[in-house]
């Protein structure tokens, strides 16, 4: 009996088990990330939580609102006066130092009072104009800048930034955002940016360290 090409010999065991065994791998990863973007862009909570120190670190959550809207929020202690964390969260002309996926950002302030800040936001999903117009509300209780803008792809865009006093010498700095963009499911976009709501609160409070004036 002639003996068997190898091209034409069965394949061994290992080969067969790891055509299967990879495979089935594959589909358990994308299930198990699927699962979790689910689970963290739908979980949300009915009260705000907001850190007691500087030491607790940023708080992030998804926040179920009194309307039934879903929002995002993150909240940090910084050790420095409210003016001077308002200072940097109002500073539109360097958001990419606290928002590292926005370059070209530039805010004017327009005749009506409003800033018109706009830029261009990428990300791994896309790339997206930023154009939109900031209210600010300044106060001896807080400071605030808000805005309710949806354009193009962004069918809803509202959010805020607010600035309040904690303790001596302490903010309390809180960031909120709502955001639906198409044509992604809403959950996929809150779990994204939940997971970049942490480093952004944290470069804040950078910024807010690095612009401490010299005692």
């Amino acid at each position: 009996m002639k003996d068997i090409p190898d091209s034409l010999a069965p394949p061994q065991p290992t080969r067969m088990k790891m055509r299967i065994v990879i495979p089935l791998i594959f589909i358990a990863v994308v299930s198990a990330l699927l699962l979790w973007g689910i689970v963290r862009g739908n979980w949300s909570d009915a009260q705000t939580r907001n850190p007691a120190s500087a030491a607790d670190g940023v708080i992030a959550q998804l926040l179920r609102t009194t309307e039934g809207r879903k929002q995002m929020h993150a909240a940090i202690i910084v050790t420095a006066p409210p003016e001077r964390v308002w200072k940097v969260v109002t500073d539109y002309d360097h958001f990419s130092d606290v928002f590292p996926n926005i370059s070209a950002s530039k805010g004017v302030r327009d005749p009506d009072g409003l800033w018109h800040l706009t830029g261009e936001i990428r990300s791994f999903i896309g790339r997206w104009p930023m154009d939109l117009h900031v209210r600010h509300e300044e106060s001896a209780a807080k400071f605030a800048a808000s805005w309710d803008e949806p354009h193009g792809a962004w069918k809803v865009n509202r959010g805020s930034w607010v600035v309040t006093h904690h303790g001596a010498g302490e903010t309390l700095l809180e960031y909120n955002l709502e955001l639906r963009v198409s044509p992604f499911p809403d959950f996929v976009v809150r779990a994204v940016l939940l997971g970049q709501l942490k480093p952004v609160m944290k470069a804040v409070a950078n910024r807010v360290e690095r612009d401490q004036p010299p005692r």
